[in-house]
Formats: structure tokens, sequence, C-alpha cells
């Protein structure tokens, strides 16, 4: 289609220039910060003790050893530099942050209506034998950074803004293929509302304790290990699976995934019904898909 064609176009320019300003960020971080005397809004003065994978580590008289994420604490007003030349520099990386989410809201609006338009056009297309019935369907979702958080808590979360589909499977693409695959056991959708973590079961299921505890480190580990806190403060959804399974079902054609794609694995694989999850994931080693 000429209109997804043309916004596709649009996301690869707007993903180079992001990843020009992810290099100018970071070219103008490279500060020596170590030693360097500052004055935090509510522990006082401190001074810097390590500073290394965009996070700071500053000594403080009365309480030790803090951690602040850097340049978000100076943005944000709760530290400043006894230095001119680094809070000039900070003030540079700060106007290049806020270029940054602008460009990552802009490729979020952009996902979410290529998402919006292909799962329409797939619905369209969508009337054989077997897709009749979802639960034999899988997803396949893009995965980068959080890929080490997916496999770890068996759990992989998209922003509600992107809705969602009641398929039975779940795959996670990188790098050309999909990597693994997971039975899906709820879809809750979950955020954060005066200071408490609500919980809400898509599927009409009781949120269990483990399931609340991988959700809840799902969020700790996107603000701790890659800088977002989004996930605390905007609705997502969390596809939680019983386990996932190793498997490499690789993508031949040119290009990378786009959004997300549904396959019915009843038809892929020529069967009636779905074996075990270990089964459908060995099967699919031996397969490509376009």
């Amino acid at each position: 289609m000429e209109m997804i064609d043309d916004m596709k176009k649009e996301f690869n320019t707007i993903s180079q220039e992001l990843v020009n300003i992810y290099q100018k960020i970071e070219d103008k971080s490279q500060v020596n910060m170590i030693k360097a005397k500052v004055n935090h809004i509510k522990f006082g003065k401190g001074i810097v003790v390590n500073f290394s994978n965009s996070f700071l580590e500053v000594e403080f008289k009365e309480v030790g050893i803090k951690k602040f994420k850097y340049p978000e604490v100076f943005i944000n007003h709760f530290l400043t530099c006894d230095s001119i030349k680094i809070n000039e520099q900070t003030i540079e990386v700060a106007k290049l942050c806020i270029e940054r989410d602008n460009l990552e809201s802009r490729i979020l609006r952009i996902k979410s209506e290529i998402n919006k338009i292909e799962n329409e056009e797939i619905d369209k297309k969508s009337r054989k034998k077997y897709s009749s019935n979802i639960s034999n369907c899988m997803v396949a979702v893009l995965t980068g950074e959080s890929y080490t958080d997916d496999i770890e808590l068996k759990l992989y979360y998209d922003n509600a803004k992107n809705g969602f589909s009641n398929y039975g499977y779940i795959g996670l693409y990188r790098e050309k293929s999909i990597v693994a695959i997971g039975k899906i056991e709820n879809i809750v959708k979950a955020c954060y509302k005066d200071k408490r973590l609500y919980y809400e079961s898509m599927l009409g299921f009781s949120v269990n304790e483990n399931q609340k505890e991988r959700i809840e480190k799902a969020i700790y580990n996107a603000e701790e290990r890659h800088g977002w806190n989004n996930l605390k403060y905007e609705e997502h959804y969390y596809f939680l699976v019983e386990n996932f399974i190793n498997t490499d079902f690789v993508k031949s054609s040119e290009g990378a995934l786009w959004g997300r794609k549904k396959f019915d694995l009843c038809e892929i694989l020529n069967v009636d019904e779905l074996p075990s999850i270990e089964e459908i994931a060995s099967k699919l080693n031996n397969i490509t898909w376009e």
C-alpha cells in the first residue's frame, strides 16, 4: 500500500536522525566528571566518584553514595555542578535529549498507525480454514534491548496505545528471525496510579502473585537497565507466557519485520491440532517465512 510505503520511508528517515542524535548525545556526554563538585537539591554538596553508562555516582557526606541518571538529573534540576563547562555541556545534552524524545514520539505514532493499517488488512485477508481459531495463531513482535528481560521474566510488554489481539502464542523477532516462542497465559494491562500499581487482565483471568512480581520486575528493569520510566506512568500490555522456547524461524525475504505479524501455526505446520510448545519451536526451525 502506498500509504504504508510512505510511512515506512518517513520511519526510516526519522530512525536515521535518531541514530545521529544518540551519537551526538554520546559524544557530548564524554566529559570527565570524576571529582567534580556538585550540589543536590536534597542531599547537599557532593563529589562525583564514578561516571559510566549514563549514570553518575555521587558521594555525599551525610548519606554516602547515590546513583543518578545522566543527564536527566541535571535536566530536572535535582543536581547542579560547580563547573561552568560541565553545566554548559549538560545544557547541550539536555537539548539533544528533548530532540531525541520528540523523534521517538514520532516513531511511536508512525509504528502505531502502520500496525493499525496492517492489522486491518490482515483481518480482511484472514478468512481461512484455520484462522477461525485465534488461539492457534502466533503474533510476532519486535524485541531489542529488552530481549534479556523478556526471556528472564517470561513476558513481552508494549504500550497500550498499540492495542492487542488475543492470540494464543507470541514470537520474539530480532535479527531476521523469530528466535523464541511462548504460549500466552495471560494478557495484563498495568500502570501506576497514585503510587500504586494497578492490574487488569484482558482475558478475564485473575492476575496471580507470580505474574504481578514479573510485571513489577519488568518495570524496575526498564528504568534501572534502560532508563525507560514510561512503563510506570503509561498503560502497557504485558503478554505473560508459560515459558519462552528457543527457535529459529527465519525471515527469508529482504527487509526487517515491520510492526507485528500474525502466523496461523496450524496452517504453517499443516496440522489440525497443535503439538506442545517444544515441538512447535522445533518444527519452526526448519521453516522460513517472507
